[in-house]
């Protein structure tokens, strides 16, 4: 699966809420800041950041697809987007 079709099939997905049965917790770093985690109940989906140029990097599990995002909104959405849809995770 190409680069262009994950982002097609994640952003198409933008325009909603994070849903209710997702959870997001943070994990403070000195040297690197702020480090959120999204789980679905005790599953852990990903970790999203914001690096020093102020874009918001997703992480999700099991797939290496890291684009740099302009909210914290869309960087959950990617990552919930992977993690809900097999064909986009990637053997890591």
């Amino acid at each position: 699966m190409t680069q262009t079709m994950i982002e097609s099939q994640v952003f198409a997905q933008l325009e909603q809420r994070l849903p209710a049965s997702y959870e997001i917790d943070c994990d403070n770093d000195p040297d690197f800041g702020n480090l959120y985690r999204i789980w679905n109940s005790y599953n852990l989906c990903g970790t999203f950041y914001q690096d020093m140029d102020g874009y918001w990097i997703p992480q999700p599990i099991n797939c290496d697809f890291r684009p740099r995002l302009q909210s914290e909104l869309q960087a959950q959405l990617v990552i919930i987007a992977v993690y809900e849809n097999p064909c986009l995770q990637t053997e890591v």
